[in-house]
């Protein structure tokens, strides 16, 4: 009997999480159904964060590791991943984030719907330190994050990707909107965000030039057909 193929890519790409990395790992170990796959970049880590992954994928099944001989950064791991998965749909994990027990499960029972969707955002937790979070999530794509949305794999391909610009995520979220594919926002909180350990997200100077850039790519008036953009670009003092 052949093996039925598993639907959903769960994917990490990975620099040196090593003290966040076996909290992200257990959470794929313990959820309450099977039948996923791990795509695993490892992005040329100084840490010990290869050596734990190795250890994992004895445990995981479908689990496949590729390790960076040198750091190539996350849009160049991302690009190189969606040139392999192999399942329709796919999610990315952070590797300093986790998911919930029922994340997989969750995920499969809106992926069968017949409310069909390109691709569905979930709710989540925002972690700082000790204290976690209940995030709400509306139909402002600013509030999303790049993390914790399963994307059809052909719809993503079909746009071309993950772009080069420094907010990979809002590009692609445009992208698709803007050929005209379809997104759900799921009534599950499935992802544990966490916040406040100098992450991307933290990095103001960054934060600003990327959204300039945005701004320059698509322009305001398709850029607030989405979100509203202008409270961000007003916080940043970006002249429009």
């Amino acid at each position: 009997m052949n093996q039925k193929s598993n639907i959903l890519t769960v994917l990490i790409c990975c620099y040196n999480a090593g003290d966040f990395l076996r909290n992200c790992l257990d959470s794929l170990m313990h959820q309450s159904t099977s039948g996923f796959d791990v795509l695993f970049i490892n992005d040329a880590s100084t840490d010990d964060s290869l050596e734990i992954a190795k250890a994992y994928s004895r445990f995981l099944e479908n689990f496949t590791l590729l390790n960076n001989k040198k750091n190539e950064g996350l849009v160049k791991c991302c690009k190189k991943a969606l040139a392999l998965i192999k399942t329709p749909y796919f999610m990315r994990l952070d590797a300093d984030d986790y998911l919930s027990p029922d994340a997989v499960e969750r995920t499969l029972k809106e992926l069968a719907s017949s409310e069909k969707r390109d691709f569905i955002v979930f709710k989540r937790w925002d972690v700082w330190g000790n204290e976690i979070k209940e995030v709400e999530t509306n139909t402002d794509i600013y509030t999303w994050i790049a993390v914790g949305t399963v994307f059809s794999t052909e719809a993503v391909k079909s746009v071309g990707g993950y772009s080069d610009e420094y907010w990979e995520e809002y590009d692609l979220y445009i992208k698709l909107l803007e050929a005209g594919y379809k997104y759900k926002i799921s009534p599950y909180r499935i992802y544990y965000y966490r916040r406040g350990h100098g992450s991307m997200s933290e990095n103001y100077k960054k934060n600003k030039e990327g959204f300039e850039s945005l701004l320059k790519k698509w322009g305001l008036n398709i850029l607030e057909k989405y979100g509203n953009l202008r409270r961000i670009l007003d916080y940043y003092g970006t002249k429009i």
